[in-house]
């Protein structure tokens, strides 16, 4: 599936370009280019995020931009995280780093992004 726009659902999988709202906003698989804005977003392992999560939660397996949240969780990419509790970790380590108000994170290895032109 692909699509362009504004999404008001709680689950997508495919390559997506827009905003997806909703209260559980969940992104299973491809690449999506935009923002999540809910009460908790989540970016699988089998998918890429582009852009921006805004909710209370945050989480990405592979993120590319920022997350505004209460609770910021990021995996693996180049991130800014702005929230009261924000957890960094590589999927290669056994634990997360964690810092209040401010985390970031630069992708230190050389990772391919596998973009399809939407």
């Amino acid at each position: 599936m692909e699509f362009a726009g504004y999404l008001f659902n709680n689950e997508i999988e495919g390559n997506f370009k827009g905003l997806q709202v909703g209260t559980l906003t969940d992104f299973d698989e491809g690449v999506m280019i935009g923002a999540q804005i809910g009460f908790s977003n989540q970016v699988q392992s089998r998918a890429k995020l582009i852009g921006a999560q805004i909710g209370l939660t945050c989480n990405a397996q592979h993120l590319y931009g920022v997350q505004i949240g209460l609770i910021c969780e990021g995996v693996e990419g180049t991130y800014l995280q702005i929230g009261v509790l924000t957890l960094r970790s590589d999927a290669d380590k056994w634990y997360k780093r964690f810092s209040p108000i401010i985390g970031f994170s630069f992708e230190r290895k050389e990772r391919s992004l596998e973009l399809e032109v939407i």
